[in-house]
């Protein structure tokens, strides 16, 4: 017995998409790896989340100390830019780490 699922594309002009069973299984077969990419993913983001804060509190406190970087301004001012600058990319990776979260839990 063959368990196709039609999904329609009503008034669309295109031919239906068509899951086998055998697609089925091996979407199935994706999802501990997708689940463990997306938990990667996550730890990721909360590791550049911290090296960010480090980097904005930290590179002040460095830059005072040594009078680097352009006087107490200027140590704080770049520890800023590049903890910003993580936190972008941080929050660049959340939203794929999500949607394959969420693509492991519809899988099945």
């Amino acid at each position: 017995m063959s368990m196709n699922q039609d999904f329609s594309t009503s008034g669309t002009g295109q031919t239906p998409a068509v899951i086998t069973e055998k697609m089925s299984l091996y979407l199935k077969q994706t999802k501990p790896w997708v689940c463990f990419i997306s938990i990667v993913m996550f730890v990721a983001v909360g590791l550049m989340v911290l090296v960010a804060l480090f980097m904005m509190v930290g590179m002040g406190f460095i830059g005072n100390l040594t009078g680097q970087h352009g006087g107490k301004l200027g140590g704080f001012a770049l520890g800023a830019v590049l903890g910003a600058l993580y936190l972008l990319i941080a929050l660049l990776y959340f939203f794929p780490g999500l949607y394959l979260f969420q693509y492991a839990s519809a899988i099945g």
